[in-house]
């Protein structure tokens, strides 16, 4: 989907600041709305672009902001952020297959699948290792914050998470190596997401997760989502 969104001030709008100005004081705001994240980085080196949402920039594509940055209308800063590149996967706990839906609610299964994930090499595959690896929780700067809250099942320990899993009944596996479920059939899991709606790097990221479940012995997938379902 594309489409251009063109916004300009109601003349009659009554609100004024304390100087008498009226407000809004922007005139005229164009707002180009692109399917394609390449899309969006082009329009962002070419210089075309006022503002970007916080979604569409991504520490993966620094080296290209930076080559481009002097001669456009841009500075290239590391700021600390809670938009962007902070992905969070979440298992969904209600499912029509009931099977599974044993399975994911087993407290278990998250923490498996949590320490099968190699956040290190995703931090130097997608991040030019800049990223803070972790759990969700509060951003350091938070008077929430606590560190045990960032690094809690958040260690990379396939060996764990293969124990967890047999932990719970999954031991068995088929000819593939893929583990079977209590009804027999192959334990198969999907993360769903919207791409760059969530992330530019969603796509990659989702890819690499996918691959440590794998290796565990998860027929795991992923799947974007067009945003406007």
């Amino acid at each position: 989907e594309e489409g251009l969104f063109i916004w300009d001030p109601n003349p009659f709008y009554w609100k004024v600041d304390l100087q008498g100005n009226q407000l809004p004081y922007i005139e005229h705001i164009r707002i180009d709305y692109v399917a394609s994240i390449e899309n969006v980085t082009l329009k962002i080196i070419q210089s075309e672009l006022d503002y970007v949402g916080p979604h569409d920039v991504t520490i993966a594509r620094y080296p290209l902001y930076k080559e481009n940055e002097p001669g456009g209308n841009f500075v290239v800063g590391d700021y600390l952020s809670c938009m962007t590149d902070r992905y969070t996967l979440y298992p969904q706990h209600n499912l029509a297959d009931k099977v599974l839906e044993e399975l994911v609610n087993h407290p278990n299964f998250v923490k498996a699948l949590s320490v099968a994930i190699d956040r290190e090499e995703i931090n130097q595959s997608l991040f030019f290792g800049l990223a803070r690896m972790g759990q969700l929780g509060p951003m350091p700067m938070s008077k929430y914050y606590k560190e045990d809250y960032g690094t809690a099942w958040a260690q990379y320990d396939p060996e764990l998470a293969n124990q967890l899993l047999d932990e719970m009944g999954l031991e068995q596996r088929d000819a593939e190596g893929f583990r079977l479920r209590p009804d027999g059939e192959r334990l198969m899991f999907q993360i769903e997401h919207a791409g760059a709606r969530v992330g530019a790097s969603a796509q990659e990221f989702a890819e690499m997760v996918v691959t440590f479940w794998r290796e565990v012995g998860i027929e795991a997938g992923t799947k974007e989502i067009q945003e406007s379902l």
